[in-house]
């Protein structure tokens, strides 16, 4: 039986605040205490928002009470997929292949990477470190088995 594939995932967390800082014109992790909301709950907040106690999942007014300084941004799911496809064809230029799975989060086959750099965790830091060139300041990486 042939071993099952492996995948390496990258992926941004909290892809919507970094998406909104980029279009922003922001740096990386100054964006403030930032909430991204949609029908009436964060669906994604900044460091400094989750320094308050704001989270995913959260009501809108809740997160509000929690922090009083909470910047309140309507969620834009084009926004965020335009701004994640330039780092997804920087990643591609080192990794073929690589399939959006979400704005935030994309995955590849591990194999032809980890051969390229000798070994999967030598090809997720090429890729993570691509990300950080491009001005991405947390990109964190998986490889498992998987399609």
């Amino acid at each position: 039986m042939a071993a099952p594939a492996r995948s390496l995932v990258l992926w941004v967390p909290d892809w919507p605040v970094a998406a909104l800082a980029r279009e922003e014109g922001t740096p990386p992790g100054e964006e403030g205490a930032v909430a991204i909301v949609a029908g009436n709950l964060v669906v994604a907040c900044s460091a400094a928002a989750r320094a308050d106690g704001v989270r995913r999942g959260m009501k809108r007014r809740d997160a509000q009470a929690r922090c009083p300084a909470l910047r309140v941004v309507a969620a834009d799911d084009a926004r965020d997929n335009r701004l994640f496809l330039p780092l997804v064809s920087r990643v591609e230029q080192l990794a073929p292949g690589v399939q959006i799975v979400r704005a935030g989060l994309c995955a590849l086959r591990a194999r032809g990477p980890a051969r390229y750099y000798e070994g999967e965790e030598r090809a997720a830091q090429v890729l993570r470190a691509a990300l950080g060139e491009a001005g991405v300041a947390d990109v964190r990486a998986g490889v498992a088995d998987g399609p």
